[in-house]
């Protein structure tokens, strides 16, 4: 009876929290409890039972998207696809990437506060983002010509845009980080 009562809230709280509220309901859980999250959002998208060792990444198209984003509405993010990142030392989500259809106005949809400074800023993962290097220590550069990238802090969560202009289909991707998710998998792998 409780197992089903745990379910239910968690249901109900996807409609009621807000953007990012939602967002960490997923970081920390393990595979089984994050395909359970993802199988609450109506006509859910078959999943694999189990992650793969190779990638430690879950991709959802736009059902599973809407589950870990809301519905798609004006206002909010609309993702073609995400792909849920599992650190792989604890298989716990430490990530989310999205893949959006549409411009996003990251402060106005995850109430953030003013961007970093991209170069003094150091990113909590080594992204992939078009045109980004990483040196020995882990500060990043972004070449000459390339799309900038945007990030933001709040509290223990890492937003990270970079607009895509090479495809008609996808107008950018945001990556979403648990700091102390992350930090406790680059721990697990030292």
């Amino acid at each position: 009876m409780m197992h089903v009562l745990y379910h239910f809230m968690a249901l109900a709280l996807l409609f009621q929290q807000s953007e990012l509220e939602r967002l960490r309901m997923f970081f920390g859980r393990n595979f089984a409890e994050t395909v359970q999250l993802l199988k609450k959002q109506p006509s859910a998208e078959t999943l694999p039972e189990k992650l793969s060792s190779d990638t430690f990444i879950l991709p959802v198209g736009p059902n599973g998207s809407a589950a870990v984003f809301g519905s798609p509405a004006p206002g909010r993010l609309i993702a073609l696809q995400t792909n849920i990142v599992f650190c792989p030392g604890t298989e716990r989500v430490m990530a989310l990437q999205a893949l959006t259809t549409a411009p996003v106005n990251i402060q106005e949809v995850f109430k953030t506060p003013d961007s970093l400074k991209f170069d003094t800023h150091r990113p909590a993962l080594q992204y992939r983002l078009r045109g980004v290097t990483y040196t020995d220590d882990g500060q990043w550069k972004l070449e000459a010509g390339e799309e900038p990238v945007s990030v933001w802090n709040v509290d223990n969560i890492e937003i990270v845009f970079q607009p895509i202009t090479t495809s008609p289909e996808i107008q950018g991707q945001i990556w979403f980080v648990d700091k102390i998710v992350s930090n406790e998998c680059a721990s697990k792998a030292k």
